[in-house]
């Protein structure tokens, strides 16, 4: 079970994913490479009125300057 998929049905168990859970998923997407996924998580994060804190921010910023994605690591940066 992919993380999307563990949140799906967190979701129609009517568990609501916070902070740690959503953490966790950017985590995890951004030590695979996934970026496009991690930054879909903070998308949603927001969204859902989910705060980040400067945790989850350091490691998508990480993830991005790693796969050399400076440009979209500084725009995160500038919403931090």
């Amino acid at each position: 079970m992919g993380a999307e998929s563990a949140l799906q049905e967190m979701e129609r168990e009517s568990f609501s994913a916070n902070l740690d859970t959503y953490s966790s998923m950017i985590n995890g997407y951004t030590k695979k490479g996934m970026l496009v996924e991690a930054v879909d998580v903070m998308r949603k994060m927001k969204e859902e009125k989910v705060d980040l804190n400067i945790v989850t921010y350091a490691t998508l910023i990480d993830g991005l300057f790693k796969m050399g994605n400076q440009e979209a690591a500084r725009h995160i940066q500038r919403d931090a």
